[in-house]
């Protein structure tokens, strides 16, 4: 259902400062008290009826699919008279919705909420919790005994946090690893089991590996933005040089020091030891690299690749020619290694009718055995200790306890706030003013902080 009077737009759907939304949830939610809806359900049999949940395509929402049957018919057979109800999301063409996000939020704001979505936002769930969309889950955990916070892994509760409310819990992560080209590394006298462990170990691996047919790149040492954090990746190595994206408390823009600087300056030194971007940006298409994850890494066309797991299966099953070993991300001079992680999350609507079968539904899927196989169908990360460690997650694997190790020191960009989803275009901006030319680093930086600042001050006392 559509949101009465009010056509659904990205900025209503991700930023709070609508009086749109919360007008037309305040109507809702009165008339939706749900069971349970202000009490921790007990241990007991539910009360027979449906669980929905929704989730959107390719951001998290595979509920609905054959792999996660197994899973939807265990909590069913573990709660007689409750069926799960799993809805995938789709936008975009005829359906009047731009992204799955509208189309929930004018569900919610139409009275007709699923109990659960599953969303990869996490770090913008604050804004749903604070106008209403969601709802703060704090007095389920403190009597739960399987979703408790110490139980996570570093940092994993607050993507889903703002200011003592846990509104999402972050259930499958992934992260950017390191992918190198040994082909390559032989070619140029490297040693193929030996990745560069520092920043300029990096560097130089990167002149190295590079090769030119006359003044066009014909082998690329490294891609600095294309992977799929890559229009902001200027981030990961600023936090790896000490800096915070925004102060301690969310309310300032805190980038514009040094650290930044020196993060940009970095990024353009990538660029220029393999002749900038404007010999770099037209290098894929030049050499016919596939629209995938890892691009002209897929094709023996570039030595370095900063990726997901999605690039391992892509290599694994497909372009199976290519030899190449994973490792951790190169450390700064601080010593300090950095990546960017992302991933999914549960969120429970304000509006369900059946707050108890939902979380139960949560608490379910959060039993390690469960949340272990889940992550092992999907191949992501499981976000729990114990999980990330049991036998049916780690199956022995190397390359998933190399995951586990970097998504600890992983960060979600921009950074977890209520204005996440609008901060990141201009997190983009600053990186790619400055490796195009247009803006010298400090000159970015001071001018992305304005904006960022703008948005900041209208969460001010939230």
């Amino acid at each position: 259902m559509r949101m009465v009077g009010a056509e659904p737009t990205r900025r209503r759907v991700l930023w709070a400062g609508s009086a749109v939304l919360p007008a037309a949830l305040s109507v809702a939610l009165s008339a939706c008290g749900g069971e349970s809806a202000g009490t921790p359900a007990a241990g007991g049999a539910l009360t027979p009826g449906k669980v929905s949940v929704w989730g959107a395509t390719n951001d998290g929402g595979h509920w609905e699919g054959d792999a996660a049957a197994p899973f939807r018919r265990e909590f069913e057979e573990k709660n007689p008279g409750v069926t799960v109800e799993a809805v995938r999301i789709v936008a975009g063409g005829s359906t009047g919705f731009a992204t799955p996000e509208e189309k929930f939020l004018a569900a919610v704001a139409g009275g007709e909420p699923p109990d659960l979505y599953s969303t990869g936002r996490a770090g913008t769930m604050a804004a749903w919790g604070l106008d209403g969309v969601v709802r703060a889950l704090d007095e389920r955990m403190k009597g739960s005994k399987v979703i408790k916070a110490d139980k996570f892994l570093p940092n994993a509760l607050e993507e889903g946090s703002w200011k003592g409310k846990t509104y999402a819990l972050y259930h499958s992560a992934d992260t950017r690893v390191l992918y190198w080209n040994k082909e390559l590394y032989a070619a140029s006298g490297l040693d193929p089991e030996k990745p560069p462990d520092t920043w300029e170990e990096l560097a130089t691996n990167i002149t190295r590996t590079l090769r030119r047919d006359g003044s066009t790149i014909s082998v690329l040492g490294y891609h600095p933005t294309i992977h799929t954090t890559g229009q902001f990746f200027w981030q990961a190595w600023h936090w790896a040089l000490g800096g915070k994206f925004l102060s301690d408390d969310g309310a300032k823009a805190a980038f514009t020091d040094d650290t930044g600087i020196r993060a940009l300056e970095w990024m353009q030194r990538l660029a220029s030891i393999q002749g900038g971007m404007s010999a770099i940006t037209p290098f894929p298409a030049s050499v016919g690299a596939p629209n995938g994850q890892g691009s002209a890494f897929l094709v023996n066309k570039v030595a370095h690749l900063t990726e997901t797991s999605a690039a391992r299966v892509l290599l694994l099953n497909q372009y199976k020619d290519v030899r190449f070993g994973v490792g951790h991300m190169p450390k700064a001079a601080t010593g300090k290694r950095t990546s960017v992680r992302g991933g999914f999350s549960l969120v429970m609507t304000s509006g369900s009718k059946r707050q108890d079968a939902a979380w139960r539904f949560m608490e379910h899927h959060f039993m390690s055995e469960t949340l272990a196989r889940w992550n092992d169908a999907f191949d992501r990360l499981p976000t729990t200790k114990e999980a990330s460690v049991s036998p049916l997650y780690a199956k022995n694997d190397a390359f998933r306890k190399l995951q586990v190790e970097v998504v600890a020191y992983s960060q979600r960009v921009p950074a977890v706030h209520p204005a996440a989803f609008e901060i990141q275009p201009i997190s983009a901006e600053i990186q790619a003013s400055v490796l195009n030319g247009g803006a010298s680093p400090r000159e970015a930086l001071e001018g992305g902080a304005r904006k960022v600042q703008e948005l900041l001050d209208r969460w001010k006392g939230r």
